[in-house]
């Protein structure tokens, strides 16, 4: 059983690396881009994650599932065209912790004892997918390219350091349930990478070095999460992946799962911390 799943993970290594490579690159061009092109991705981004989230909850159907993929598409251009967005974010972030992380967490984050129904399941989903790429289109309207990356490769770093640490010296199971292949091994090892990276991007965030690492964990932790989520989803619906977009890693929610929790928390922290 052990070698089948060896080969599988070295037969799916070259699909799944060529796509983070051509993915990121051309998210990294976009954002260096800013602007519409920045914006337009975040939208794009929204959308596409948006119909694989209503294909994974089973109370959605029909008109709802179109409004919530629109909804989560509007809300990027409501936090670009918003002088003042923290209210906005907070909301948002409010209705994600409220409808999805909190019941999960109280269920022991079991995905077969938390579904929720058809009006939360859409609050839910606008809230979490406009916020997080809300989050990224208005970052990079208040700040340089650098910052943004950064945040990229900080949540990367933690993800290539879990996913090679945890396939190799993994043996004690981080969440069973919810995501059989984490360890908490990886999770650690995906902790480290992302204070390292975290105190390289010190400079480029503005912080002192110590700070820098302190934020690299925070964003790691929430990311770490934010792919637990995403995978307690999948359980729940009873598939292997979001979608079929992405070769190699499934679809856009299985690659941008966890930036989603990261970028919120990212801004918020480089927000109290004046950068």
């Amino acid at each position: 059983m052990a070698a089948t799943a060896s080969v599988f993970h070295r037969a799916a290594l070259l699909p799944r690396t060529i796509t983070a490579v051509v993915g990121g690159a051309v998210l990294l061009l976009a954002a260096w881009a800013g602007g519409t092109w920045w914006i337009g991705v975040a939208v794009l981004l929204a959308g596409l994650a948006s119909t694989e989230y209503v294909r994974l909850q089973p109370n959605l159907a029909g008109p709802m599932r179109v409004i919530v993929v629109l909804a989560a598409a509007a809300a990027v251009l409501v936090a670009v065209l918003l002088g003042n967005a923290n209210m906005f974010f907070v909301v948002l972030g409010a209705i994600v912790v409220a409808l999805g992380v909190a019941p999960w967490l109280a269920a022991r984050m079991d995905p077969y004892r938390f579904v929720p129904g058809p009006f939360a399941a859409a609050a839910l989903g606008i809230a979490y997918l406009g916020l997080p790429h809300g989050v990224l289109a208005r970052w990079r309207l208040e700040r340089p390219f650098a910052d943004l990356a950064w945040m990229f490769v900080i949540v990367w770093a933690g993800d290539i350091a879990a996913y090679f640490v945890g396939l190799t010296f993994g043996r004690h199971k981080m969440a069973p349930k919810v995501s059989p292949g984490k360890s908490w091994e990886g999770a650690v090892a995906g902790l480290i990478a992302g204070a390292l990276a975290g105190m390289l991007a010190a400079a480029a965030f503005g912080v002192p070095a110590i700070s820098g690492l302190l934020l690299g964990v925070v964003i790691s932790i929430a990311a770490q999460i934010g792919d637990l989520f995403e995978s307690a989803m999948k359980r729940s619906a009873g598939v292997k992946d979001s979608g079929g977009l992405l070769p190699g890693h499934g679809g856009v929610l299985d690659r941008f799962d966890a930036v989603l929790f990261a970028a919120p928390v990212a801004y918020a922290a480089l927000n109290v911390l004046g950068r």
